[in-house]
């Protein structure tokens, strides 16, 4: 009995789109220090300039952007890692441990590469941060692996 095609499919899928967001976040990385922050005080000002629309006065930072850009690059990762792990282990503990194991290891060797990119430092709290986030996405990715569990077995037992 071969393995369904279905499978096969998520297998690559998330495969690809999980190396595809490393190599995303190590192409952030890899941007010298006054490039990267020139890409941040676009979107710093996009974000203010819709935040001035609804009447709030530069509610932004440049700190707090660059800051949720982690945050967020790393919680679509998990939920990438988790997908693509699920599509290989039923277990739902080792694919969580593989998963984290993996934005961390992600993490790390992303502020190790900013060490020796010109403007840039390797910083402890953007490893806390990205962590973070890929904790968020895991949790999440759980959650919703749960649900869909449970939405699974009932669905069955009524056939």
């Amino acid at each position: 009995m071969g393995i369904d095609n279905k499978i096969v499919y998520k297998r690559i899928l998330f495969t690809a789109l999980s190396l595809l967001c490393v190599c995303f976040v190590f192409s952030r990385s890899l941007k010298p220090g006054n490039k990267s922050g020139e890409e941040s005080g676009k979107v710093l000002e996009f974000l203010n300039s819709i935040a001035n629309l609804l009447g709030l006065e530069n509610v932004f930072t440049h700190n707090l952007v660059r800051k949720c850009a982690h945050f967020t690059e790393f919680t679509v990762l998990a939920v990438l890692f988790f997908n693509m792990y699920n599509s290989f282990f039923i277990r739902l503990k080792m694919i969580s441990c593989l998963c984290a194991g993996s934005y961390s290891l992600v993490a790390v060797t992303d502020e190790v590469i900013q060490y020796f990119v010109p403007g840039r430092a390797c910083q402890f709290t953007d490893v806390l941060i990205d962590f973070s986030g890929g904790t968020f996405g895991l949790a999440l990715s759980i959650a919703l692996c749960l649900i869909f569990r449970k939405f699974k077995s009932k669905s069955k037992s009524l056939v």
